[in-house]
């Protein structure tokens, strides 16, 4: 039996919130868009903190009652010392992400868009000026197709390279219950860890969602040694039990790609490494990317841009958003690694410390406050 085949003006791989996004801001344009999900359901049992600044829902037209958890502060936890910093209003939430991408793929089906789940993209090619998308016993043709599968993405892979161990972190995390110590000293407060009791490179964290915890950590794949060992040191803090499974998960750190785009493909979120070097935050900038790359195909399709100029419009757009601040944070996350920078140790400083949490929280972008940083830490590391 021949394969099907069927039409589509974007074919979109993978729901995440990079795909969902995009297919959303395409739909809405009348455009005819599938998304392919290899899962059984878009992002299905996902783990990651899951935290979304709260300017995010208003620039993305989300109801706050899509949110499990309301963020208004930050515990930050380092050796035997602890500080919370609390702000004004609440600057955050803790979302489920299985939920979040539910009722992502839900708007995209309101406005016309096509999501099938269960079945797993093999290849992508091209004849007679346009993609085919072979996915299971199917296959696809599409003007344009939007790679948003994640780090492990095979399509990403042949256009962006193979992410090398210099370019991935390890994430390790679990979603546990919470118990009653933890919830009375923690209302509305994400925790993050610091020092190399918590991780051997990176940092640790928990993020309440509703009656759930996701508890995890992260560091460079260099660096990834018995990390179920640390995450056991987070959770004593707090008396709470690992009593699921532990998973494992890569996250690109790669700074800025430039190699993320080409004629009628382009990669984004995790695909395209769209993920914050310092913190591994990946939601925010994925949602962004995918919009971006949704706006730079629709002006081809409204006749505004010529097909070959998509792939260069989207790149500068990217250019234009987080990609700076990727590149300084790549810069600071290499000093950091070379120097033996500890964060550990920074956070003893009340000013840094501010300036942490706001980052952490996505108030402000610390690579902006570098020189500060930078004198700050000098008097830490030299004059004590």
């Amino acid at each position: 039996m021949g394969l099907m085949s069927e039409r589509y003006d974007v074919v979109i791989i993978g729901a995440g919130p990079a795909g969902l996004a995009c297919a959303y801001e395409l739909a809405k344009e009348n455009l005819q868009v599938l998304i392919l999900e290899k899962e059984i359901k878009p992002n299905y049992e996902k783990l990651c903190a899951g935290y979304i600044p709260a300017y995010m829902f208003e620039f993305f037209e989300i109801p706050r009652s899509v949110a499990d958890y309301s963020v208004k502060g930050l515990r930050i936890i380092s050796g035997d010392s602890e500080w919370v910093i609390e702000f004004d209003e609440i600057v955050g939430y803790n979302v489920d992400r299985t939920k979040f991408a539910d009722f992502l793929a839900s708007r995209v089906i309101k406005e016309g868009g096509v999501v099938e789940t269960s079945n797993t993209v093999i290849d992508v090619k091209f004849l007679n000026n346009v993609a085919l998308v072979k996915a299971g016993k199917s296959e696809y043709q599409a003007e344009i197709v939007v790679a948003a599968d994640g780090a492990y993405s095979k399509i990403g892979s042949k256009i962006r390279g193979r992410f090398t161990s210099r370019d991935l972190g390890i994430t390790i995390q679990a979603r546990i219950d919470q118990n009653k110590e933890f919830s009375n000293s923690n209302k509305n407060l994400n925790i993050v860890f610091f020092g190399k009791r918590y991780s051997p490179f990176g940092y640790g964290w928990i993020f309440p969602k509703k009656g759930k915890i996701d508890i995890g950590l992260g560091t460079l794949a260099s660096k990834a040694k018995n990390l179920e060992k640390y995450l056991v040191n987070i959770s004593t803090h707090y008396n709470l039990e690992i009593n699921a499974p532990v998973r494992y998960a890569p996250v690109p750190l790669t700074g800025p790609l430039k190699n993320v785009a080409i004629t009628r493909i382009l990669l984004a979120g995790d695909s395209a490494g769209h993920v914050s070097p310092l913190t591994g935050e990946g939601i925010k900038f994925s949602m962004i990317a995918g919009k971006m790359a949704a706006e730079a195909i629709i002006g081809y399709f409204k006749n505004r841009v010529k097909l070959k100029d998509v792939a260069k419009i989207y790149l500068g757009k990217l250019e234009r958003s987080f990609y700076g601040r990727f590149r300084r944070e790549k810069m600071l996350l290499k000093l950091s690694e070379r120097r033996g920078i500890s964060s550990s140790r920074l956070v003893y400083d009340k000013k840094i410390r501010n300036a942490i949490a706001e980052f952490y929280v996505d108030k402000t972008d610390i690579t902006k406050k570098l020189p500060f940083i930078a004198l700050r830490a000098l008097k830490t590391y030299i004059l004590g």
